[in-house]
């Protein structure tokens, strides 16, 4: 991996740590540094725009309504980052979750958007796979 690519790694990295902060303490402000505005969620067939940061914490704030209860933690197995250009990141992420008692309870993979705003890399888009789902490429 690349300087720029373990940056933008790292970058992940530290957005998933205040992630599970903010799930813990229901800040979803602590997400705001690591949060493009706008942007968006591509899910469920349809396509979310976040334009304000009021929207983006109503957003998250909703996300940490539906997770179960007894959520303690969430482990990334694998962080993969591709350069789309020097300002722009493609990250998929293999991620755990796992309830109070220590039991994984579900494992995602989630695909994002990262861009170079200033000396920053932030979330700009959001692509929750289907559950279970891996992603893979098919070449043609």
């Amino acid at each position: 991996m690349s300087g720029t690519e373990q940056e933008v790694a790292e970058a992940y990295r530290e957005y998933s740590n205040a992630f599970i902060q903010a799930c813990h303490t229901k800040d979803v402000t602590l997400l705001r540094p690591y949060s493009h505005v706008p942007a968006m969620m591509v899910a469920g067939g349809r396509t979310h725009v976040v334009l304000t940061e009021a929207e983006s914490d109503a957003r998250w704030a909703r996300v940490f309504s539906s997770w179960p209860k007894d959520y303690q933690t969430s482990t990334l197995n694998a962080v993969d980052v591709t350069m789309i250009s020097a300002t722009s990141a493609f990250v998929s992420a293999d991620i755990s979750r796992f309830s109070e008692n220590g039991k994984e309870y579900e494992r995602v993979w989630c695909s994002y958007i990262f861009v170079k705003t200033g000396e920053n890399w932030r979330l700009s888009a959001t692509m929750p796979h289907d559950p279970g789902r891996a992603p893979h490429t098919v070449r043609t």
